[in-house]
């Protein structure tokens, strides 16, 4: 019997018997048909067995479908790197909005951690200048009044934007929270000379 005709229980058996996953991509390469057969069964894989790789490599480059075939098919959804970045600090980081959107979808994401160098997603939205990014983090219930492990608030980031600022006092942000120098956000920006900055702080 040709290999195309097998039934399709039988086609997913040979699939996931094949341990080298180069060639389980090849197969799915082949057609459609095996790509629908093999492809699942390579994202399972990478999920149970090379700790949601894939789903890390999404949040690096923003790649939405990767991201929601990983999480279809079982990928740990805060799964880490060895600089402890998981997807979501890696979306924040590089900007990839809809890639959060995404993993922020999923029950149990877990919004506030933070990677080796002690950056959270939303510490990287707010230094990164993301109005948009910072909203949505901060919509689903990051705090805005955390504190990195250097001792300064979120609104204690050196060249912190107005937008940024704005944002982080929309949702509660404390204007009078002191770092671990003992400096208010009003402190910092008074000698850092920014009018702008001062204005809002003490509105």
């Amino acid at each position: 019997m040709p290999f195309m005709n097998l039934p399709t229980e039988i086609v997913i058996i040979i699939a996931k018997s094949l341990d080298d996953n180069r060639d389980l991509a090849m197969l799915a390469r082949t057609c459609r048909f095996l790509y629908n057969v093999a492809n699942p069964v390579l994202y399972a894989r990478n999920a149970k067995n090379e700790g949601s790789s894939a789903l890390l490599w999404a949040g690096k480059t923003g790649s939405v479908e990767t991201a929601k075939l990983c999480i279809k098919y079982g990928a740990n959804v805060d799964t880490y790197a060895d600089d402890l970045r998981t997807p979501l600090i890696l979306a924040a980081d590089n900007g990839h909005v809809k890639l959060a959107e995404v993993l922020l979808a999923c029950p149990g994401t877990y919004i506030s951690e933070c990677d080796v160098d002690g950056n959270s997603a939303t510490f990287l939205a707010a230094k990164n200048d993301n109005p948009e990014m910072l909203d949505l983090l901060l919509r689903h219930g990051a705090d805005a009044d955390q504190v990195h492990r250097d001792g300064m608030g979120l609104l204690h980031i050196p060249d912190l934007s107005i937008r940024a600022m704005q944002i982080l006092l929309r949702y509660g942000a404390n204007p009078e929270q002191m770092d671990s120098a003992g400096k208010t956000p009003l402190t910092r920006a008074v000698k850092s000379g920014s009018i702008p900055h001062v204005a809002l702080l003490l509105e």
